[in-house]
């Protein structure tokens, strides 16, 4: 069987594949839908989140939400809760965790 396919190929031979280019690094643009601006706030800064302020679901359901986007684009994060407040910081999956002293 396996010789057929072979014989086949030289007569039908597979079409070149044209592939897309790898860049480093792109900036998306927010889109509508989009209710936190992900690109600002996994931007490597520690960023303090208030509830009600600056979302309005949980703590532990903005957590999910922060662990997803960060993951989406590559990325990993470390949070904390203290009352109604979050706490984040982004940085690259191939890197350290930051110390607590580097922003």
């Amino acid at each position: 069987m396996w010789l057929a396919c072979l014989a086949l190929q030289d007569i039908h031979p597979l079409p070149e594949v044209v592939m897309a280019k790898a860049i480093k690094d792109f900036e998306f643009p927010e889109s509508r839908r989009m209710r936190y601006r992900w690109n600002k706030l996994l931007d490597g800064q520690i960023w303090e989140l208030e509830r009600g302020k600056d979302f309005k679901v949980s703590i532990e359901q903005m957590r999910k939400n922060v662990y997803n986007a960060a993951w989406s684009r590559g990325l990993r994060v470390r949070t904390s809760c203290k009352g109604n407040k979050l706490y984040i910081q982004a940085f690259h999956a191939k890197d350290k965790k930051p110390d607590k002293d580097a922003a």
